[in-house]
This record gives C-alpha cells, sequence and structure tokens, in this order.
C-alpha cells in the first residue's frame, strides 16, 4: 500500500502546548489540585500529567479539562460568595 503523495502527515496526538498551559495556569490561579481536575474531567491524574508534561493530548481531552476547569471554578466563586 502506498501513500497518497500530496496528503501531508499528522501527529498521532496534535501539539496541544499553548491550550494546555492555559488550563494549567488557570487551575493554578483558581486553586484547584491536579488531581480534582483530572477526575472530575473522566481521566486519571496521571494521564493529565503526561499531557501537561509532553504537550500532547487529544481534542476531546482538551475540550473536556476546559468544561470541567469552567465548572469548577464558578462554583468556586459561588461557594466564596455564599459563605464569606
Amino acid at each position: 500500500m502506498t501513500r497518497t503523495p500530496n496528503r501531508s502527515r499528522t501527529a498521532y496526538r496534535p501539539d496541544q502546548g499553548a491550550a494546555l498551559a492555559r488550563i494549567e495556569a488557570q487551575r493554578k490561579k483558581n486553586g484547584i489540585s491536579r488531581e480534582v481536575l483530572a477526575i472530575s474531567a473522566g481521566m486519571s491524574e496521571r494521564t493529565y500529567r503526561r499531557a501537561i508534561s509532553s504537550g500532547h493530548a487529544w481534542p476531546r481531552q482538551v475540550e473536556a479539562l476546559r468544561m470541567t476547569l469552567r465548572s469548577l471554578s464558578r462554583n468556586a466563586a459561588d461557594g466564596k460568595e455564599m459563605f464569606p
């Protein structure tokens, strides 16, 4: 089987370094632990740490982390307003 010459190869897992760096910075800013973020997003802490260190993750993992971080941040802000 030969490869089509005009079709470029892509990474198995795309480079998501910039998105993961933004997620990690926001996580630290909001005081959310890696474990809580990872478990809430449906992945193990080890998978999360590997994604952060390598900069590679599946788009669905990045999206899950982003949405989970948004939810956890809102919940934390709501809790601070309710219990000053």
